[in-house]
């Protein structure tokens, strides 16, 4: 295939693509983790120094709409590279390349994608930050009583067993609330992270599972082809030296089951001459067209954009 073909200038914009989706993948991971964590130790420290329940709970619902923020953001740059990889996958079969299909088979197998989705690691992070804040906003630290001198210098505490005032009741139930409201938003990030995986990375895993194994089912097809065109030159060479060896005979026109087996072998060299044509031409008709209008459908039939744009 020349350098000029344009199926090749494709494919290489297909790989620059990926490598640019795939960096900006890396990078909204690696610095919005980065802040996220950030944000969480920030929140824990508020704790430590006593800060007010209400404006630490408040930090943590922002972080929980952060993380769905950079969890939409992450599915939308998914989307774009699903595009690329599965339109270079398509040039490779046709040029008959295989360098996308190497990789995304050695991350399907050996990679952790296999077993954890990016939305699992979202939802990691929201149950992370919610147990911190509810520890940090229940833990207490116990301050010893004060200590009572004898007269005889001998110092010793007095603890008085006292049942709970109004303002300790209040205050439980205060953070009570608070606890609940945090459980409430983390219950509504939750669902709004499934429901986007449901509807999003669900059906383009899906998807790509069904394009793969029509490529494949392709790429089968044309090696049995190629195969069966290789084998039958042997067998048209056998039959041609079985028929020699049986015609060399001075008796075979008189035998009948020599020339019961002559008409077999004729016409078996007919049908593999018949056959050979039929691979021929079909191995020279372009089959991108077919494919491509054959992906095209499963795209259709499996894609839930509709779906998308309400949930964007």
């Amino acid at each position: 295939m020349s350098q000029s073909d344009p199926r090749a200038e494709e494919w290489k914009e297909c790989i620059g693509q990926i490598n640019k989706f795939d960096g900006y993948l890396i990078d909204l991971r690696k610095f919005g983790f980065s802040f996220v964590t950030g944000i969480a130790t920030a929140s824990s420290f508020l704790g430590i120094k006593q800060t007010s329940q209400e404006l630490q709970l408040g930090v943590i619902i922002g972080n929980m709409v952060l993380v769905c923020v950079l969890y939409w953001i992450d599915q939308y740059y998914q989307n774009l590279l699903f595009g690329a990889v599965t339109r270079g996958r398509e040039l490779e079969y046709i040029m008959g390349r295989a360098l996308i299909e190497r990789v995304s088979t050695i991350n399907q197998r050996r990679g952790l994608s296999k077993f954890f989705g990016v939305g699992t690691i979202h939802v990691g992070f929201l149950i992370a930050i919610t147990v911190l804040w509810t520890v940090s906003a229940w833990y207490q630290p116990d301050s010893p009583p004060p200590a009572t001198t004898t007269p005889g210098n001998l110092a010793y505490r007095t603890v008085q067993v006292q049942p709970q005032d109004s303002g300790e009741q209040e205050e439980r139930l205060r953070l009570l609330g608070l606890q609940n409201i945090l459980i409430s938003v983390l219950f509504a990030t939750l669902v709004y992270v499934e429901v986007v995986h449901l509807t999003v990375e669900s059906p383009r895993n899906k998807t790509y599972r069904a394009i793969s194994e029509k490529i494949e089912s392709y790429r089968s097809r044309k090696e049995q082809r190629k195969a069966r065109l290789e084998a039958i030159p042997g067998e048209l060479r056998d039959s041609w030296i079985t028929i020699r060896e049986l015609t060399a005979k001075e008796d075979w026109l008189i035998n009948e089951a020599s020339v019961k087996k002559k008409k077999d072998l004729d016409s078996q060299i007919q049908n593999l001459l018949k056959e050979r044509n039929e691979l021929e031409v079909r191995d020279s008709f372009p089959e991108e067209k077919q494919l491509e209008s054959e992906i095209a459908n499963i795209i259709e039939k499996n894609n839930s954009e509709g779906r998308w744009s309400k949930i964007f």
